[in-house]
């Protein structure tokens, strides 16, 4: 048995179908035609199959407070350690800090970044934050870069 197929077999059939429609297109074409054949062989999942699965999402239970992906509402979550690059106009103590550790140790800061492996949502990248219009004013009026 395949690496691949140990970790497609830990996938329900709504979740071999999101990730054949968002993440399969990652992969090299000889590994696609192999995840191909194994969703068709082993789940007996055909393109019209994939697609009616996709349409109907399932229903999250209300009590649930675990974290998912909110686009296919899998657990399957990876969790990374990425090089954070701090922001250039941003107010902030840990913008600064990190800045300033980067300047004088050369040492990177790093962050968590959470992404779905089932269809590749970022759940949260902190190289990519969104910050609304009135926050980038403010970072923009209120910042004070060290003078170096």
């Amino acid at each position: 048995m395949n690496k691949f197929e140990e970790v497609l077999d830990d996938f329900s059939d709504y979740e071999i179908a999101v990730f054949s429609q968002y993440k399969l297109k990652e992969y090299t074409s000889s590994t696609q035609t192999k995840i191909m054949e194994y969703i068709k062989t082993n789940r007996k999942l055909d393109e019209s199959k994939i697609e009616k699965l996709v349409a109907e999402k399932p229903a999250i239970k209300e009590y649930d407070d675990s974290i998912y992906c909110p686009r296919c509402f899998s657990k399957k979550l990876l969790r990374m350690r990425v090089k954070w690059i701090p922001p250039v106009f941003r107010v902030g103590y840990e913008d600064e800090m990190a800045t300033w550790k980067e300047l004088t140790t050369g040492e990177a800061t790093y962050k968590d970044k959470v992404e779905c492996f089932v269809c590749g949502y970022k759940l949260y990248d902190p190289n990519n934050e969104k910050r609304t219009f009135l926050e980038k004013i403010l970072d923009i009026l209120f910042d004070t870069p060290l003078n170096i």
